[in-house]
């Protein structure tokens, strides 16, 4: 073997494996310099041909890794949410409605983290988790996948700019196998920005904020001559296997269209399903489907992943990152799993929404338990970190439509509030050292500061080089193994700027609000009456800006933890212990703070916001908004352009009835 840096040849010396988790070559220099690779398992030029930088594994070995992304899952929706002191000093007992028992058993092994922040909603969350950058430096907007700018080539589309280096690319750089299974959301237009495309080596996954858990179906294309009618778009993508094929292969290198991995039916209710429980008479599991639950689309994505688990070699590191659609709507599940909390019904809304809620979030942890049980089944489960996450807050909007609840904290998903970017996370699995284990740390981290941390603890440079090339901003992602591996209890991140939509703003470094393309289509869920944010005003005031970053959050250690909101906020308001319920009647749209200049909450004292302490400190208050005005003034925003005809062109052509890239 050999690499070639600055042209010279440099000889690599192999040595003896000693530990199946130890690196299997030993590499000998006789100058001092950098070692680069290319992302290994993965098609020639990937990544544009950029190489990455090796550097010593943090914890002396490479762990295998398991990152877990729940989907818009509440607060008090977990279990270690329950029988606990609460945030604000309330006691909070435990309840048969909140199931996770194998949820609960990691954290009680592992690390709890208790300020653990995500962006207000999905895509852009999930954009920062797989490029390493807070949303407002890669994707605040929750567009659709099927947008475009022809006149960007770079950034001109929804999710992460395609110059951007995905996280699984710097694993696979690292000698990782790399493998993806659920909802992605962070772009689909180009080959660049599907999970193969990212890194991913194997995937199966689909790319909308959520689509028909039964048909996988969302949004649909113009069916021709017949005055507006639209056909559904099935959307399920897979990686890993020849595109013309309807398997996921092993050891290949294409990706296309899941055909026959979806259900026999297609429905046009995507996204907006109503309530439903056991699949519907019309679907059945294609031949290459999930048989054990009907055709579920989350089993579908289990059944992979063990499948692969359990094919693994022990001996390479293993990166697998799971998301589930679940808890995201449409509430569906499995018949089995609704009659388990039918004792819910007689408290709950009509539609039962709480009850089918608790459901799916029983039905997601017993997948995480399959999954660390299959890991162990493997002899992987002592080199193996977890880290488990939620996207965003749980949906309290919509009068409770949605089932979640994040008691006692104020708001949830689509605001800033604690509610609804506080989020649910955790680290476990036997790789922690055991002073890491049952505890639960306060520190300041994000769901972006893992992309550092996973790259020290791979062995690989966090450093995107690729974007730099590009003039793209570089990533803010801290890394946290210190503190993993036992050496500090201290966080490295001291504040989070906190992103949004454009929103109006009297910040004096924002953009004008003339400068956004109106033409870009913001995500529009019809069930959130009065609290999804507006994009953008209909008719701004000559002059206005809007801002992409409204919030703050600083840790000044002894001196406080605090919080600065800006502009108008919504949904603040507070659920119960059990919502929703059959007295739930809630607007929300009326539950609205006018922050202007600035909301200050001192959060340690004050984890439910409820004091504004900006009259009370008003230096204070100038110097966060210094920093706000900072921090806005180096805000990523292109043109991410409007839809294009490609897209379902090529869904209704290439891909027979399947979402998927649309340009080069």
């Amino acid at each position: 073997w050999a690499q070639r840096r600055r042209g010279d040849l440099v000889v690599l010396r192999f040595a003896p494996r000693r530990s199946h988790m130890l690196p299997i070559i030993a590499i000998a220099f006789s100058w001092t310099g950098d070692t680069w690779a290319e992302p290994q398992g993965l098609p020639a030029g990937h990544n544009g041909g950029v190489k990455e930088r090796l550097t010593t594994p943090a914890g002396g070995r490479r762990p295998h890794i398991l990152m877990i992304l729940f989907d818009d899952y509440g607060w008090a929706d977990a279990g270690w949410h329950r029988n606990y002191t609460a945030p604000g000093g309330e006691f909070l007992p435990a309840t048969p409605e909140v199931a996770t028992p194998h949820l609960d058993s990691l954290v009680r092994e592992g690390i709890e983290l208790d300020r653990h922040y995500v962006y207000k909603y999905c895509s852009p969350s999930r954009s920062a988790l797989q490029s390493g950058r807070n949303p407002y430096h890669v994707n605040p907007l929750n567009a659709e996948p099927t947008i475009s700018n022809p006149d960007d080539p770079v950034s001109g589309f929804q999710g992460i700019p395609r110059n951007m280096t995905g996280l699984a690319t710097k694993l696979a750089a690292a000698g990782y196998r790399t493998a993806g299974f659920g909802k992605w959301d962070a772009g689909m237009a180009t080959p660049d920005h599907t999970p193969h495309g990212r890194g991913y080596q194997t995937a199966l996954n689909y790319f909308h904020h959520c689509n028909d858990y039964w048909s996988f179906t969302d949004g649909g294309c113009p069916v021709p001559y017949s005055g507006g009618d639209k056909v559904p778009i099935v959307d399920l993508w897979k990686a890993g296997g020849g595109a013309g094929e309807g398997r996921l292969g092993e050891g290949r290198l294409g990706e296309g269209p899941a055909w026959g991995a979806n259900n026999t039916c297609v429905r046009d209710c995507g996204c907006g399903c109503s309530v439903e429980v056991g699949p519907p008479a019309e679907c059945a599991a294609g031949p290459l489907g999930d048989p054990w639950w009907g055709g579920y689309e989350d089993s579908l994505f289990e059944k992979h992943a063990l499948a692969l688990v359990e094919g693994h070699d022990a001996a390479v590191p293993l990166f697998l990152f799971f998301a589930p659609h679940i808890v995201h709507t449409p509430l569906q599940v499995p018949q089995e799993y609704a009659d388990r909390f039918a004792f819910i019904a007689p408290t709950d809304k009509p539609r039962h929404q709480r009850q089918v809620y608790h459901a799916m979030v029983s039905f997601a942890d017993d997948i995480v338990g399959n999954l660390t049980a299959a890991f162990k089944r493997k002899g992987m489960w002592d080199d193996t970190l977890v880290v488990f996450s939620t996207d965003n807050g749980g949906p309290v909007y919509g009068n409770g439509t949605a089932g979640a609840n994040n008691f006692p904290l104020r708001g949830g998903k689509m605001n800033n509030w604690e509610g609804g970017i506080r989020g649910n996370a955790f680290v476990s699995g036997g790789f922690l050292p055991p002073s890491r284990r049952g505890i639960k740390w306060d520190g300041l981290a994000a769901l972006w500061d893992w992309y550092a941390t996973f790259s020290a603890l791979a062995g690989v440079d966090a450093t995107d080089h690729r974007a730099a090339k590009a003039s793209l901003p570089p990533i803010d992602s801290h890394d946290l193994s210190a503190f993993l591996l036992g050496k500090t209890l201290a966080s490295p991140r001291a504040e989070l700027p906190i992103g949004t939509e454009p929103r109006l703003s009297n910040l004096s470094s924002a953009p004008l609000c003339a400068s956004y393309n109106r033409a870009t289509p913001y995500y529009d869920e019809p069930s959130v009456v009065g609290d999804e944010p507006k994009p953008l005003p209909d008719s701004p005031p000559p002059g206005s800006r809007c801002t992409t970053v409204s919030a703050l959050i600083v840790d000044e250690g002894k001196g406080g933890l605090w919080k600065l909101l800006t502009g108008t906020v919504e949904q603040a308001m507070y659920t119960g212990p059990a919502y929703p319920n059959s007295t739930t009647d809630e607007v929300s749209s009326h539950f609205v703070s006018h922050c202007g200049d600035g909301c200050l909450f001192e959060l340690r004292a004050d984890p439910l916001e409820t004091s504004d302490l900006a009259s009370r400190h008003p230096q204070r208050l100038a110097r966060l908004r210094a920093k706000l005005e900072a921090y806005e003034a180096t805000a990523f925003n292109p043109d991410r352009g409007g839809n294009t005809a490609a897209a379902c062109e090529h869904a209704q052509g290439v891909y027979r009835g399947f979402w998927g890239p649309f340009m080069r």
